[in-house]
């Protein structure tokens, strides 16, 4: 967890690199900004997501490798645009899912 932690800047490419032993990465209460990049999706072993920064840009479809993850918080200041990916439908054990105020429109495939 690195919530509250007056983190600044963008979340780096190098992010999917982080190893497969990590199983939840919560960002909460920073200051981040910029896209999400889309090697995100090299975390196929994480269970629990939390996002809530000043991210912009839209959800990258590589979401949909995070075959494990069970919870997936989106909400508050997150600025987003566009739908929800369709590849989204492929996170088969996804049990909670947080999207209140995050800039997204369309229907949850």
């Amino acid at each position: 967890y690195l919530d509250n932690n007056d983190l600044i800047g963008s979340l780096p490419s190098e992010i999917g690199m982080m190893g497969e032993n990590l199983i939840t990465f919560s960002i909460l209460g920073n200051d981040l900004n910029g896209t999400i990049p889309s090697e995100i999706g090299d975390l196929n072993n994480l269970v629990e997501m939390n996002l809530g920064s000043k991210f912009t840009g839209s959800l990258p479809s590589t979401f949909g490798l995070m075959s494990d993850l069970e919870r997936l918080n989106i909400a508050k200041s997150v600025s987003l645009t566009g739908t929800i990916p369709s590849d989204f439908s492929l996170m088969s054990n996804l049990e909670m899912l947080v999207m209140s105020d995050c800039g997204l429109s369309g229907s949850i495939p």
